[in-house]
């Protein structure tokens, strides 16, 4: 009868998956490592992504001691600056860890990358993000070229965009009043062409500075 019992122990303890119980620091740094037939509070992995756990149905980030439960803290980016390889703005991440003045979050790349807070909006929200442009002025007739801005959210903007050579020619005129100005929403670029001011106008979006070179169209 004891042996019976012993063997019917012993199959059920068989039978019960074995999981790597892992402890890490909050910048990432694995603390202990140990093998465990106990589910109940071992957060599960598959693939480096973070499951959920069955038995108490919780969701589980890389905690500072042990299993502590800790949930998702989203957030949306505003602006890209050096993170082209891990960024796209207006794209939502999740910060698996925090610090004071910086986010841990998975990049476009799939990698875990520290990134400073200034280049996101907590939670989820909408980021105008930059969706086409024309011109509103014949390139002949004009030193100064009007062009409108188009945003995803339907937002519209305008700006003037010229080249170094049409701003010599600008200020080539004899009888020009005042002979010189100051225009914030000036974008000079190399030359007219559409890939030129194409490309100056992402960047400037990507950037989060492209409002600041643009004004509001009624």
């Amino acid at each position: 009868m004891k042996l019976g019992v012993l063997f019917y122990i012993f199959l059920n303890i068989q039978r019960r998956p074995v999981l790597r119980i892992t402890s890490y620091s909050r910048c990432g740094h694995m603390l202990w490592s140990r093998r465990s037939r106990d589910t109940r509070h071992a957060p599960i992995r598959e693939y480096g992504k973070v499951m959920r756990n069955p038995c108490k149905n919780k969701t589980y980030l890389k905690p500072s001691n042990g299993c502590e439960e800790v949930d998702f803290k989203l957030v949306t980016c505003t602006h890209i600056g050096a993170y082209g390889q891990a960024l796209t703005k207006g794209k939502v991440y999740q910060a698996v860890a925090e610090e004071a003045e910086r986010l841990r979050i998975i990049g476009d790349h799939q990698k875990r990358v520290w990134i400073e807070k200034y280049y996101f909006a907590e939670g989820e929200v909408e980021v105008p993000v930059l969706s086409g442009w024309k011109f509103d002025d014949p390139l002949e007739d004009f030193d100064l070229i009007e062009v409108t801005v188009t945003f995803n959210n339907g937002m519209k903007r305008w700006c003037l965009i010229t080249t170094p050579e049409r701003l010599v020619k600008h200020f080539e005129q004899l009888h020009l009043e005042p002979p010189g100005f100051n225009i914030r929403h000036l974008i000079i670029v190399r030359t007219m062409n559409d890939e030129d001011i194409e490309q100056t106008l992402k960047y400037l979006d990507e950037q989060g500075e492209i409002e600041k070179a643009t004004l509001f169209l009624e």
